[in-house]
């Protein structure tokens, strides 16, 4: 008996402890952020060289104003009109991601002029995933999409 008593107890603390957790959380979706972005009608009206590594002020004039921003302990993430959402990393537009109309373009190198880069080949590529490595200015583009087509672009920004 002492052995079930024992037993029922301890899964009552567990339970309890499981919901203390769930509780806990922030609620903020950091996977559907990036992920589940609302796609853009035209990516091509993103000169990445227009903000990418902008100052905000500067990134604002050609991205709008955000229609939300959270606060992190080193960045500030906002989010923009059709689908862009730029990480701030000290005031600067540092990652960038830029969701394209699901289908409407196809997953290859044609999606830089998208961004107002030239195209080029990318310097890895797989089934799900083009990219390029340390174009002027920039450190990373990586290029995600399926058998659908381009579903969006993540910037990272050079420094120094």
């Amino acid at each position: 008996m002492n052995k079930i008593v024992s037993i029922v107890v301890l899964l009552v603390a567990l339970c309890a402890g499981g919901v203390w957790m769930w509780s806990q959380r922030s609620g903020y979706d950091y996977e559907a952020a990036f992920e589940n972005l609302p796609a853009a009608d035209s990516a091509a009206d993103w000169p990445l060289a227009d903000f990418a590594g902008k100052p905000r002020e500067e990134a604002e004039r050609v991205l709008g104003r955000p229609l939300g921003c959270e606060a992190a302990l080193h960045s500030r993430r906002c989010r923009y009109a059709a689908g862009v959402e730029v990480v701030y990393i000290d005031d600067h537009a540092d990652w960038i991601t830029i969701g394209f109309p699901y289908g409407r373009y196809p997953l290859d190198a044609q999606a830089l002029q998208r961004l107002g880069l030239p195209v080029q080949p990318p310097t890895e590529e797989d089934a799900h995933s083009l990219v390029w490595r340390e174009l002027p200015g920039l450190q990373l583009i990586r290029l995600v999409g399926d058998e659908n087509g381009a579903l969006y672009a993540r910037i990272q920004v050079s420094h120094g």
